[in-house]
């Protein structure tokens, strides 16, 4: 009696262990699914976030290109560009610029800076104000000009850079252009947006 009490108990203990040993399995085998099934929904977000960020760029660009292309377009800001006594005529310009940068500022595309400028004149909007005299020297030490100048009027993205115009820090991406009419260049305009 005493032998089959302790074979039923090892027979118990074996019953037991198998169990157990089934259901960790099992345990596991469900934790394993669920964390595959929560890696690709992880996975799949991200590249949703990466799809819809990469569109959302290529948007933006696409709209700060055409601003610019609207301003090499306009005949009035071409002659304006052009006109080498324009220091002379800055303050009719400078209004005439601003009404072209602000109707092609469009309300569904804000930017944050337009500026269009040579080696002796700027014309600046911007969203964040202006400091004439900072500008001014930054024009003249501009960094990307070679590198604009010499795409010949094609498009150049700046990618993400601290505004060179800003006396504070922001941080931008833009388009700029070299100002041609394939006649000659007569500056460079930028288009900027906020890095948020």
């Amino acid at each position: 009696m005493r032998k089959q009490k302790k074979f039923t108990q090892k027979l118990f203990l074996v019953y037991s262990v198998f169990f157990l040993t089934v259901l960790f399995i099992i345990f596991i085998s469900a934790l394993m699914i669920i964390y595959q099934e929560q890696y690709k929904r992880v996975l799949d977000t991200q590249l949703q976030l990466v799809t819809k960020t990469e569109n959302q760029i290529d948007e933006s660009l696409q709209s700060m290109d055409r601003i610019v292309n609207g301003l090499l377009f306009d005949k009035n800001f071409m002659e304006i560009i052009k006109d080498e006594n324009a220091v002379q005529h800055y303050t009719d310009y400078s209004k005439q610029v601003l009404n072209s940068f602000v109707s092609l500022d469009a309300p569904l595309f804000p930017t944050h800076r337009i500026i269009a400028f040579n080696d002796s004149i700027y014309y600046n909007f911007s969203k964040t104000g202006e400091n004439q005299e900072y500008i001014k020297q930054i024009i003249g030490d501009y960094p990307w000009k070679e590198e604009i100048l010499s795409q010949n009027g094609e498009k150049t993205f700046l990618s993400t850079h601290q505004d060179p115009f800003e006396s504070s820090p922001m941080q931008v991406y833009s388009v700029a252009r070299a100002i041609t009419d394939g006649k000659g260049t007569y500056g460079i305009v930028e288009v900027q947006n906020s890095y948020e």
